[in-house]
């Protein structure tokens, strides 16, 4: 049998409507907003009211929207979990992918500045896309050996200078 849509029913829906946004303004709970629904869409009979049953007490302990938000909170904790997992591993998978000689030191930064509140873990991040530079700072590689190669060939000159002079002075 199919029901028959009045008036009465659409009146319904969109007062039913205006009661959700209503309470999603105000911050209300999915549990709020599902039996202030419930009590406009099912209005209870005049056989109950004469009773004093409502409709609040006809929703059961753990009713649909209860489990639904239930569910919900879990997925957006298993997701908060999820995206600390992924930011934790990042450094870490980036200094690997570019053989970053300090790649272990970036992974070990990575989850310590995720535990004590996210403020170096950027730094770790633009440490770990970094190139390391060989040598020091500022110092190139044939550069830096030139300047040992004369710096030993001057010791060489001044030990010299050294033997010589005290050779002299002994005789």
């Amino acid at each position: 049998m199919k029901p028959d849509l009045t008036l009465r029913h659409v009146r319904i829906v969109l007062y039913a409507t205006l009661v959700l946004y209503r309470l999603a303004w105000f911050g209300a709970t999915i549990r709020q907003a599902a039996l202030a629904i419930a009590t406009v869409c099912e209005p209870v009979s005049n056989q109950d009211r004469e009773q004093g049953v409502s409709r609040k007490q006809e929703v059961g302990v753990l009713g649909f929207f209860d489990i639904f938000a239930w569910i919900v909170l879990l997925l957006l904790v298993a997701i908060g979990v999820g995206v600390i997992v992924l930011l934790g591993l990042w450094p870490a998978k980036v200094a690997r992918a570019r053989n970053h000689p300090q790649a272990e030191a970036i992974a070990i930064g990575s989850w310590l500045t995720l535990f004590l509140g996210f403020v170096l873990w950027p730094l770790v991040v633009i440490w770990a896309h970094m190139k390391p530079v060989q040598g020091g700072a500022g110092a190139s590689g044939d550069g830096l050996e030139r300047k040992f190669t004369a710096l030993e060939s001057r010791l060489a000159q001044l030990e010299g200078a050294a033997r010589r002079m005290g050779g002299e002075g002994s005789k």
